[in-house]
């Protein structure tokens, strides 16, 4: 069950959530959740998610497999004041794939490696 909280498998789609039921609490300013080389059909997958909310940014790192997935990816980020997103980088650069109301960001399927996200509130 807790697998399923953090790394869940859509079973009618190409879609890998990551953190898609990890509460809010858990993402309290400082605190952090980490989830290393679970498995998935698509390989070994792990996140990284740091939360500066008081500062109104989460950090994240997501560990792939180096030749890509063939699934989109969700990285849900449940901000603890439930506050929308308003931008995202990736890898430094801005991304504009993501939903605020939802509260996650979209990583096309192919990618691979480690990618670096900051989400801002």
């Amino acid at each position: 069950m807790l697998k399923w909280l953090l790394v869940f498998e859509d079973p009618n789609a190409d879609v890998l959530w990551l953190g898609k039921g990890a509460a809010r609490q858990w993402l309290e300013d400082g605190k952090s959740v980490a989830v290393d080389g679970a498995p998935t059909r698509w390989g070994r997958v792990g996140f990284t998610l740091k939360s500066r909310a008081e500062s109104g940014a989460i950090d994240a790192e997501v560990r792939l497999p180096s030749g890509g997935i063939a699934a989109e990816l969700r990285l849900r980020i449940r901000e603890p004041h439930e506050r929308r997103i308003r931008s995202v980088t990736l890898d430094d650069k801005a991304w504009k794939r993501f939903d605020a109301q939802a509260e996650y960001v979209v990583i096309p399927a192919g990618q691979g490696g480690n990618l670096k996200l900051a989400v801002h509130y």
